[in-house]
């Protein structure tokens, strides 16, 4: 066990500047390669339709007056982003700022650890050192993991934080000796804030610190007692967020997780290992990383389990320092495989773990110390050698990151074409007689951002009818919980409304068995009983060259022409 170092403080706060400082470049170069609208992606916008409804005093609806819905899967977040708009009704840019500082701020954590471990008991005195620089390089080739933590303006950049803090912070008690029970426990309470699989994760780092301090020769009682805190904490924002959620909701768990889960676990564990397939792929020193872990944890485990029972440490501080890094890195592997992944590109999911993939090697017998009298010039060019490697090594890549905007890219451009369409909508119908008609979308977030009149989300995460009915689940993953029946109960007068060119005639592609629209709504567009309740129309928004495409109800089109209102009937 080292013994504590006195810290510089101005070598930290200049680690955390530089972390910061690389974290705003690289969001700000992809969303300037990716040409990415600065809201965020339709989830995100999601989630903050329930902070704008909770910040103006309307609790958590999706709809005003409407049922109360726990439409989004972190409850942290949507505090932390309630608060933005209590000062502005377009907080965007704050959550932006605040994704930067939670992101950069964790990276300078990592990084001021990697520093003082690549030191060990010599003196720290470099800002950056070839093993910082690696760190660095590692983090600066993957431009996924910025888009996701802080562009996509989701709970990631939030839980990863979180994560990435969590494991270093065992790491450096494994390292120093120094316990830090009240920091431990404070971040599992934040983890289980932010994220359902926060409940996974907290057993694990629970179950690690025990581990930790019977390797660090404490005794049954005392690692007792100094693990009291951190289960206590836990164990009553667990049961206060249940006990929330079943007076609030109705449910123990969010409206998400009954949307996308089903029973089958097969079936979702066939989704996990074709994602942790297509990431391995697309990343190819993960693997290496990985199986890198699983052997550490193999070679380990015994003496780990051994020490803990007899109370004798079995394993040098670098050793046990792995093997926490390596279960680590395990657990983040597994739980996307067991929770189903993701249909969203750049591995959302497993972004979080990047940083932790790299910290292996700082744990394996390198020449720091050698690399680190090296002349500048050598190790400017091994960390250019480096970031090559690392950047050719993922398939989002820098050099080619405006191609492959086209995997990413419509996630933003959901968002700002339902606030688009949405604000139309209120151009077209503010003065209609009986209000404003409700629609029903699948892509829920933008289109109710920029729309105050009823929004039914026909894919259930915001509309208990759709997520609780008992009938299939199993489809276009995280889209399959749609269900004819529950949609003839709530028929909304107007099905995705969206803009369309006014340029040439409009074209309806809905019909097309290709169609993503088509797959979700499981062929509702071709049965008799929907084309004799709805026409798909178009209508010329007044004073702007924007046109708005619509499946309407029969009823409502008769009515809007008697009005006066120009509707283009659209033929299939």
């Amino acid at each position: 066990m080292q013994v504590p170092r006195p810290v510089n403080s101005r070598l930290r706060n200049l680690r955390y500047g530089i972390a910061l400082v690389l974290t705003g470049c690289l969001s700000w170069a992809v969303m300037r390669l990716m040409r990415l609208y600065p809201v965020g992606v339709d989830d995100a916008n999601i989630l903050f339709v329930y902070s704008r409804h909770l910040a103006a005093g309307e609790g958590l609806v999706y709809n005003i007056g409407g049922e109360r819905v726990e439409g989004f899967s972190s409850m942290l977040w949507m505090l932390l982003t309630a608060i933005g708009y209590l000062f502005t009704a377009a907080p965007y840019p704050l959550f932006l700022l605040l994704n930067i500082l939670l992101v950069g701020g964790a990276l300078g954590y990592t990084l001021q650890f990697v520093e003082r471990r690549a030191a060990g008991d010599r003196r720290d005195t470099l800002p950056l050192s070839a093993a910082g620089l690696l760190f660095l390089t590692w983090m600066a080739g993957n431009p996924s993991y910025f888009l996701w933590t802080v562009t996509s303006l989701m709970e990631t950049g939030l839980w990863s934080a979180l994560l990435l803090v969590t494991t270093v912070l065992i790491l450096r008690v494994i390292d120093d000796g120094k316990r830090r029970s009240g920091a431990l426990a404070l971040l599992l309470a934040g983890l289980l804030l932010t994220r359902p699989d926060g409940m996974a994760w907290v057993l694990y780092f629970i179950a690690l610190y025990a581990l930790v301090l019977r390797w660090s020769g404490m005794s049954w009682r005392a690692g007792l007692r100094e693990l009291m805190p951190v289960i206590a904490l836990a164990g009553v924002t667990m049961a206060l967020l249940l006990l929330f959620r079943l007076i609030y909701f109705g449910f123990p768990f969010p409206n998400t997780y009954y949307v996308k889960v089903t029973p089958d676990r097969w079936y979702n564990l066939s989704f996990g290992l074709a994602y942790f397939k297509a990431f391995v792929l697309a990343h190819g020193v993960a693997i290496l990383c990985i199986a890198a872990a699983a052997l550490a944890t193999l070679r380990a485990a015994w003496p780990v389990l051994l020490g803990f029972f007899t109370g004798t440490p079995r394993l040098q501080p670098a050793t046990m320092g792995l093997f926490a890094l390596a279960t680590a890195v395990l657990t983040g592997t597994l739980l996307p495989i067991l929770m189903g992944g993701d249909i969203f590109g750049g591995f959302r999911f497993y972004q979080p773990i990047w940083p932790l993939l790299i910290l292996l090697l700082f744990y394996l017998p390198m020449p720091w110390r050698r690399l680190q009298q090296a002349p500048p010039a050598l190790v400017a060019g091994l960390a250019l050698a480096a970031l090559a490697v690392f950047t050719l090594s993922n398939t989002v890549r820098w050099p080619s990151l405006s191609s492959d905007r086209q995997r990413i890219a419509h996630l933003y451009e959901l968002s700002e074409r339902g606030m688009r369409t949405g604000t139309h909508l209120h151009t077209l119908f503010d003065q209609r007689a009986a209000g404003l008609p409700s629609t029903g979308v699948s892509a829920a977030g933008g289109h109710k951002i920029g729309y105050a009149g009823t929004v039914i989300d026909t894919m259930g995460l915001n509309f208990l009818p759709m997520a609780h009915h008992s009938g299939d689940k199993k489809g276009v993953r995280g889209h399959a919980a749609f269900a004819k029946e529950v949609f003839w109960d709530y028929t909304p007068d107007l099905l995705e409304p969206t803009l369309c060119p006014r340029t040439g005639p409009p074209v309806n592609r809905s019909r097309d068995p290709a169609n993503w629209l088509h797959r979700i709504y499981r062929g509702l567009f071709d049965d008799a009983d929907f084309n004799a309740a709805y026409r798909f129309v178009a209508l010329d928004v007044p004073g702007t060259t924007d046109r708005v495409c619509t499946y309407m109800r029969v009823e409502l089109s008769d009515e809007l022409r008697r009005s006066g209102y120009t509707l283009v009937d659209v033929e299939a």
